[in-house]
């Protein structure tokens, strides 16, 4: 054999190996590209999750602190209406007192005016009858009635001890007594 036959023969086995080995070695780097790639993907995805993770923890504190506050109002706004409710009822209960006695002193207010009517009614006869004892007085001093009786005194009706008729108006004191 040639020294060119056994140098191909020894080139070649060699050759190939090393082909072997570019080949081997280039894949292995695109794989370890692909590799460092999808650990870079993952990597990346594993920070965004965490992000994720983040704000919807967040999202949670804030979701549970609005809660907490709308909670706090609706208990706020419940004592506020129970407040409300007690104060109508007692504005009610006030109202209800000041009609009774509204209507309680109407009562009064009307037996007074009916006194007053009646006493006006009586000041009326007693003075008809002043009038009549005068003309009488008058006509026994002048001696109208010789001999035949004079007509019947009219009857003075009796007055309320209790509560005695108000005085003449020319009569009554511009000072309250004391």
């Amino acid at each position: 054999m040639s020294p060119t036959v056994t140098l191909v023969a020894a080139i070649v086995p060699g050759l190939v190996a090393a082909a072997f080995a570019f080949f081997q070695a280039t894949k292995t780097a695109k794989l370890n590209t692909t590799t460092n790639e999808n650990i870079a993907a993952q990597n990346a995805a594993i920070e965004r999750a965490k992000l994720d993770l983040e704000r919807v923890r967040i999202d949670g504190d804030a979701y549970n602190r609005a809660k907490t506050t709308y909670e706090q109002l609706l208990v706020e706004m419940r004592n506020e209406l129970d407040r409300v409710r007690r104060q109508i009822d007692r504005m009610q209960e006030q109202s209800d007192r000041l009609s009774d006695q509204l209507a309680r002193e109407q009562d009064v207010s009307h037996t007074l005016r009916q006194q007053v009517v009646n006493q006006a009614q009586q000041i009326t006869q007693l003075r008809h009858q002043v009038v009549t004892l005068e003309q009488l007085l008058n006509a026994l001093n002048n001696g109208d009635y010789p001999g035949r009786m004079p007509p019947p005194v009219p009857q003075i009706p009796e007055t309320d001890p209790i509560h005695p008729p108000p005085r003449p108006p020319h009569l009554r004191r511009s000072d309250p007594v004391t």
